[in-house]
This record gives structure tokens, sequence and C-alpha cells, in this order.
């Protein structure tokens, strides 16, 4: 996936008339999946053994907010070298706030659609190259098909000590389990709970991919 991906970033501690005024960012990544590995690292990374975004959430793929000490926590990470790897695919720029002006609220043109990729989720497998070809079951077996499609749940091998599943961003180096959605057992397989894949494991396909499968 190549191409320009933009995010916005809201400060939003305690105190509202902070949250109010303070602590917007435009962070710009050179694709969507640097954009989901740099808020992975937003999840874990500590500063004098704190942690930079505490209370990291998301509302959507492409608005994030945190609750942190402070509102430059997002420059902090940079300029203190605990991002180095995004070095040359992340560039930030605060925006427009309550106390200093000139600075411009830009607006997000290539806004995606779709659900956010994090472990747990279902979706809908397709073909990067070929978009109108989608994995279905049918038989036990997972064919590729333009007419028929079936839902999967992709979730994470093992999830970080401390962390729920359903926080988790998936990125690209993660080792994921893609499993059907029970009502797609009932509609194509009946009882047999099983996908016949070379390498399956109670309707469990477990691999490890280069991009994500969606």
């Amino acid at each position: 996936m190549s191409g320009i991906y933009n995010i916005f970033l809201k400060w939003a501690p305690t105190d509202k008339s902070q949250t109010a005024a303070w602590g917007r960012h435009h962070l710009t990544f050179a694709n969507r999946y640097e954009a989901d590995e740099f808020y992975r690292l937003m999840q874990t990374v500590r500063h004098a053994n704190l942690p930079l975004f505490p209370g990291l959430t998301r509302a959507s793929p492409q608005f994030w907010c945190h609750s942190g000490l402070l509102w430059h926590s997002v420059h902090d990470v940079q300029a203190l070298g605990l991002a180095d790897d995004f070095r040359t695919t992340l560039s930030s720029v605060l925006i427009n706030d309550g106390q200093v002006g000139g600075r411009t609220f830009d607006l997000i043109e290539n806004a995606v659609t779709g659900p956010d990729w994090v472990s747990g989720g279902t979706f809908f497998v397709r073909n990067r190259r070929q978009t109108g070809l989608y994995w279905c079951v049918h038989g036990g077996w997972v064919h590729t098909s333009e007419e028929k499609r079936t839902k999967f749940r992709v979730e994470l091998e093992e999830v970080p000590k401390g962390r729920k599943g359903d926080e988790m961003v998936l990125v690209r180096e993660d080792r994921v389990v893609v499993s059907v959605v029970g009502e797609a057992y009932e509609r194509e397989l009946g009882e047999r709970k099983y996908l016949g894949v070379e390498d399956f494991e109670g309707g469990r396909l477990q691999r490890k991919a280069p991009d994500p499968l969606f």
C-alpha cells in the first residue's frame, strides 16, 4: 500500500480547559502500515519510566487521542530518538489551537472507510491486486470468488502481556490466526468446524503475512 496517509492526533487531558485549546497534531505517514506501526509504538513507548501516551485510544483509524502529561508528547517521542524507525516515513505538525493563531487546520482528503484493523475484528478478505476476488468458504475449502465472500475473524496469535486483544491494531510483522465467523460455518460447512487448507487446526488458519491480509 503506497501513497500518503493522514492522522489527526488530539491531546485529551482531564483538564477540560486544556483539552479545548492545546495539543492538536496532524501526522502524515508514507502509508497506512507505517501509521499503525507508529500507533503500536505509542502504546508502549516510555520515557523516565513513564508512558508518553497514556489513555491512547482510536476513535477511528485516522482520529487518535491520548491523555499524556504534556500536549507535545508526539514531538518529544521524535526529539528523544524514541521513534527513529519512522524518521523517513512520518511528518508531524502542530495545527490550529486556541492560544496561538496562524496555524491551519487541514482537512484529510483521503479519508479511509471500512473497519479498523484491530485484533479480533471481522473482515472480508480480498486480493490486493485483483480487488474483485474475495476469499469464500465452500465445501470445507477456501476459494476465491467474484460472486461470493465469507467473513473471517483475524486475531493476534499472542497478545502482549497486560493488553487486551481488541486494543491491538494489527501490523505487518504480526503472526495472526484467521478463523471463519460462526454464521459462515452454519451456512457453508454445517457441523464441520474446519477449513481445507494446508495448515488448519479447529477452523483456525495460522500464517505470518508480509502485509495485512485485508
